[in-house]
């Protein structure tokens, strides 16, 4: 089952895509990957003997595309790292505050028995 939508956004468009497959129709997935190449323009990719001129052509758009996109990969990895050292300074200084609760409230805690 795919979910093509395409939502003008002013002069651009937007488009998503969901791939499903349950293995019982291969038929279905193979037509849903068609359809979606279809919509990202790389069809030539699906073909078994790529042309050289498309073969350079697909190389070029992933290689402008891995430009776009690694920027991002090492701006999110170098969040992942401060967030991690802030979660861990925020669990210390959560335990050092139960801590010091606990210890303000000791004394007037007393045995049940």
């Amino acid at each position: 089952m795919s979910n093509l939508s395409n939502t003008p956004l002013g002069s651009s468009t937007s488009m998503t895509v969901t791939l499903q497959a349950d293995g019982k129709n291969w038929k279905d997935w193979d037509k849903q990957i068609n359809n979606c190449a279809a919509a990202d323009c790389a069809t030539p990719v699906l073909t078994p003997h790529m042309t050289l001129s498309v073969s350079t052509t697909e190389l070029q758009r992933v290689h402008n595309h891995n430009k776009l996109i690694n920027p991002l990969n090492e701006e999110a990895r170098r969040l992942k790292t401060v967030n991690r050292k802030a979660h861990k300074r925020w669990i210390a200084r959560n335990a050092r505050l139960q801590n010091l609760i606990l210890l303000s409230i000791e004394k007037s805690l007393t045995a049940i028995v």
